[in-house]
């Protein structure tokens, strides 16, 4: 490991926020793998199905998955990619071409479609009666679309790159903050408190675009993946005045620390999340950094 590599890793230690993720792949029979993924604010696991046609070099991968919040609280502070705050089904759908019939690259390309979907139950009790409960169902859901390239020379010890591009729109019901309510006095006249949501449940959309970069360069254990994201964060009617726009940019650290078999990485990622318009609860420059351990994945997989 380079002096530069182990400074990098060592300052990511005095980040003040810090977050964990694990990805696993594991084979179940031909064609079928089961996957599994778990971060700060959600956990989302189901089967892939996995059809490689090696002699043309197409692939098709199809991934049914269920997600699922860990967490109540509407927003997080590390801004975790596709938290979402109710369960969503997910259907995933990639098809994948490499050419290796060429003399001199190898090169290839994916195009990938996620649609997702959720239902979930709220209760709420109206100001104009507030000992009476009233239940709602909303649904949620996103669509989101990625393309990936690959790019490297047909020689020892190439270096690779895997430019990744990812549009997402999401449109996300919340549930509202519990306010402190003051109740009628009981029969002996003492007044107690309690914890009640008085609205309705909302709806707000997130239009996210995201770049990452991803090299590595040819020889040793470590690949680098330099990424911005932009979330756009607005409510369900249409108010300028009321959407928040934040930029997140990211330099990932990845080590492989099996030679010759690039199916684990561990990665170290630095962050910093900058609010270019509106008001959250956030300050305007939030940085930290994020763990990662991947088990089974792609050797240059991002999105």
């Amino acid at each position: 490991m380079s002096k530069a590599n182990c400074l990098f890793l060592s300052l990511l230690f005095f980040l003040p926020a810090f977050g964990y993720s694990q990805d696993i792949k594991f084979r179940v029979m031909p064609y079928l793998n089961g996957i599994t993924s778990g971060k700060e604010g959600y956990v989302e696991a189901g089967p892939e199905f996995n059809w490689q046609y090696t002699i043309i070099g197409q692939t098709l991968i199809l991934r049914p998955s269920v997600r699922l919040p860990l967490t109540e609280a509407n927003e997080n502070t590390l801004q975790i990619d596709r938290y979402t705050p109710t369960w969503r089904a997910v259907l995933d759908a990639e098809f994948g071409y490499l050419n290796t019939l060429g003399c001199i690259q190898k090169n290839g390309f994916s195009i990938g479609l996620q649609a997702e979907y959720g239902l979930s139950q709220f209760k709420y009790f109206p100001v104009t009666n507030i000992n009476n409960e009233v239940k709602e169902t909303k649904s949620s859901f996103a669509l989101e679309v990625k393309l990936k390239g690959f790019f490297t020379a047909k020689r020892i010890n190439a270096a690779q790159f895997a430019p990744q591009f990812r549009f997402r729109y999401s449109r996300n019901a919340n549930q509202p903050i519990f306010e402190n309510i003051v109740n009628l006095p009981d029969s002996r006249g003492i007044t107690t408190t309690s914890n009640k949501v008085t609205d309705k449940a909302f709806s707000t959309n997130i239009f996210s675009p995201a770049f990452a970069f991803l090299f590595f360069p040819g020889d040793g254990n470590f690949a680098y993946a330099p990424a911005i994201f932009y979330d756009l964060v607005g409510p369900a009617a249409t108010n300028p005045n009321s959407t928040v726009g934040r930029a997140r940019l990211e330099y990932g650290v990845y080590f492989y620390p099996l030679i010759k078999a690039y199916n684990v990485r561990i990665g170290l990622t630095p962050f910093v999340n900058i609010r270019t318009n509106g008001m959250d609860s956030f300050k305007m420059f939030e940085y930290g950094g994020q763990i990662s351990m991947s088990f089974g994945t792609n050797f240059l997989q991002f999105f």
